[in-house]
């Protein structure tokens, strides 16, 4: 029996030859007498061979009831080498003869199996390169902060606009449910609160997801890690960075808007699983989450993973808080035989940080009292929370950061050998203008704000657990500097 196999992605009028034509093409080269079955799957494309016409002829192949196959054009099978080779390979073990009638081409001779590969590896060659042209243009319009396409992201609604002459869309906040995506990072960052809480929270009182869907906690995860939301700044720009993401846009761009991020999906991992590689461009809408409500969460969430893996943070309240006052990295609290310690991450990874480890209770001691004392000092002032960041801060935070990649140029060069001498004192200069800048933003922080301190006393108490010296720490700390031997350095958050 012969078999004819037609496929059409779409109904392209001209663009592309109909089924029924190419039916009707390979009906010419059926021999007399034989018996002929039709096969075709109409908008389907040839990246893959999940058809189901297609995959009903592969069975009957296997099957042996067949031994000629028909096809007007190869891409019609498919436009995958590795498929193509593995179809081909199938019909040799089964003795099923190829016949494409465009390239007038037949199995039948070696000469014919020989050139179906060559022009099969022409046709993986043009797609793939059509493939690159996509991304550079994708690549050149996210640099413009420009539309990358799909539907808007929960929350947002797109509106059309020109720039430059060119038609784009932005976001902005839709009537619909902005005020619930508003609610949903304010809760999370700011509640003692998890994601099962939460979307039990808004399934109860009748907040639904698009289209009258329930939310669920991989929907609430998904919209939190998007960066499309924040009002970026140089402190995204940096959490970004650490995380080896290549921004597209300077730091100087970094001044309000949302963010598109994008890059391939790592095997087996979710969209922001592992976002090293990726590409972080700069929208054109404004953000509508402040960069400290958004990073809160993003700790929040990251804190979770954690606990869920190694319960690290499990043995100290300053879990997320306490830093290495001699790298900057994280400390993290560990059981030994004496207790807990605190133990900085970079020495621990990479043995080159100095730090010791040091007893976790002498600092969270120290940490408790001096907090409280700043918690009865602000008891009667009125609460005002402070949603963006002053502008005078972010300036200096942009200046830090390209201070510091300048810094680590010059250090690259150096140990490279590739740098003239006078980059010793250039290095010198930059890293005054650092020492400068970092004195300039705790000018800035110490600048008098308010906070709300009655729900954080009536918290106060002896028997307080874990989990609630952590939320109270977390209220009004930022980071705590810690280093053997020395009082540990507080950095309010007001």
């Amino acid at each position: 029996m012969t078999a004819i196999y037609a496929r059409q992605s779409a109904d392209k009028g001209e663009q592309s030859l109909s089924i029924e034509s190419q039916i009707e093409e390979c009906k010419k080269r059926v021999f007399d007498g034989d018996i002929v079955e039709i096969y075709h799957d109409k908008g389907f494309s040839g990246s893959n061979i999940d058809r189901p016409a297609f995959t009903r002829l592969m069975n009957d192949i296997k099957h042996g009831g067949i031994r000629r196959l028909i096809v007007w054009k190869l891409d019609r099978i498919s436009r995958s080498l590795m498929d193509f080779a593995n179809i081909l390979s199938l019909l040799e073990t089964k003795k099923v003869a190829f016949d494409s009638v465009t390239e007038q081409l037949d199995t039948a001779s070696p000469m014919g199996r020989a050139m179906i590969n060559i022009i099969m590896v022409f046709a993986q060659l043009e797609r793939e390169t059509i493939q690159m042209r996509i991304i550079a243009n994708y690549v050149k319009r996210a640099e413009r902060g420009f539309y990358l396409g799909g539907p808007p992201p929960f929350g947002l609604a797109k509106r059309p606009i020109i720039v430059d002459g060119y038609k784009t869309s932005t976001y902005e906040l839709c009537p619909e449910h902005g005020h619930t995506l508003l609610l949903i990072f304010e809760k999370y960052a700011c509640e003692n609160i998890s994601l099962g809480v939460l979307v039990r929270h808004l399934n109860n009182n009748g907040f639904t997801f698009t289209n009258g869907k329930r939310w669920e906690s991989q929907r609430l995860s998904r919209i939190f890690h998007n960066p499309i939301y924040v009002m970026s700044d140089a402190d995204i720009y940096q959490f970004y960075k650490a995380k080896g993401v290549n921004a597209l846009s300077p730091v100087d761009d970094f001044a309000g808007n949302g963010l598109y991020l994008f890059g391939k999906r790592k095997a087996n991992g979710g969209r922001f699983a592992d976002i090293s590689g990726h590409s972080l461009a700069v929208a054109l809408h404004k953000g509508v989450i402040d960069s400290r409500t958004w990073l809160n969460v993003q700790y929040k969430l990251a804190e979770n993973v954690q606990l869920g893996q190694s319960g690290r943070g499990q043995n100290t309240w300053l879990a997320g808080l306490v830093k290495c006052a001699v790298c900057g990295y994280a400390m993290t609290g560990q059981k030994v035989k004496r207790g807990i310690i605190l133990r900085c991450s970079r020495r621990g990874n990479y043995r080159d940080c100095s730090a010791k480890c040091t007893r976790a209770d002498d600092i969270e001691s120290q940490v408790w009292s001096t907090m409280l004392l700043k918690l009865e000092e602000l008891r009667d002032v009125e609460f005002t929370r402070q949603a963006n960041q002053s502008a005078a801060r972010n300036q200096i935070k942009i200046e830090l950061v390209k201070v510091e990649e300048q810094i680590d140029r010059l250090v690259s060069a150096l140990a490279d050998g590739n740098a003239p001498k006078s980059v010793t004192a250039r290095i010198s200069n930059l890293e005054t203008r650092q020492t400068e800048l970092l004195a300039e933003l705790q000018k800035e922080k110490a600048k008098p704000q308010s906070v709300d301190t009655d729900e954080l006393l009536a918290l106060v108490r002896e028997d307080l657990t874990l989990e609630e010296k952590k939320q109270v720490a977390k209220a009004i700390i930022e980071r705590v500097l810690v280093k053997t031997g020395e009082t540990p350095v507080i950095e309010w958050r007001f």
